[in-house]
């Protein structure tokens, strides 16, 4: 005759193998901490380099964008910087027609004058900075064949350049600018030369 044994049923136990130990986290978090400490100071050079090539991308369009405007209205077409006193290009700048009465053409946008456009403040990091700036006014003025010309009327090429003055490892671009209004960007400090 058969015995009958009672069906034993296994009961499900905990597996404690499948996590962590607080050693395996403390270890884990302090190689993490590491990691992060190396490559924090290269990231944030990444950032601000893309940020100057933006910066310099931007301001090369607004020069397009001025020329194409004085060009295209037949009218002499400034972009100037935007602060208060016309000397700050960290603040963003301005195109506007200069054709304000009275302003003999100052290069400062008066609210008389029509403005195109005016772009955003930079990141405080940045600087945009010009070797030929006229009275420490930071402007470009494009005649309708568009031309650069100054307040005085003599044609110039010009030469500016976007950089994080407080970080010299970061590249700065420089952007060129012909007598003939054509720009081009380069990367470094490098010399646009006489036409630009």
């Amino acid at each position: 005759m058969k015995t009958l044994h009672p069906r034993i049923e296994k009961v499900p136990t905990k597996d404690f193998s499948a996590g962590f130990t607080i050693i395996e986290l403390m270890i884990t978090l302090i190689l993490l901490a590491i990691l992060i400490g190396i490559a924090g100071p290269s990231m944030r050079n990444f950032i601000l380099q893309q940020r100057v090539k933006s910066a310099a991308s931007e301001f090369q369009r607004g020069l397009t964008l001025a020329r194409a405007e004085a060009i295209r209205r037949n009218q002499r077409v400034t972009l100037a910087a935007a602060d208060a006193s016309c000397s700050d290009f960290s603040k963003g700048w301005r195109i506007f027609y200069d054709s304000a009465p009275g302003s003999s053409a100052n290069q400062c946008f008066q609210g008389s004058e029509t403005q195109v456009m005016r772009s955003d403040e930079l990141d405080a990091s940045l600087a945009v900075t010009w070797a030929n700036a006229d009275s420490n006014k930071a402007y470009l003025m494009f005649t309708p064949t568009g031309g650069v010309t100054m307040a005085n009327g003599a044609i110039g090429a010009s030469s500016w350049s976007v950089s994080v003055p407080t970080i010299p490892g970061i590249q700065p671009r420089t952007i060129c600018i012909n007598f003939y209004g054509r720009t081009r960007t380069l990367s470094g400090s490098a010399t646009c030369g006489s036409s630009g």
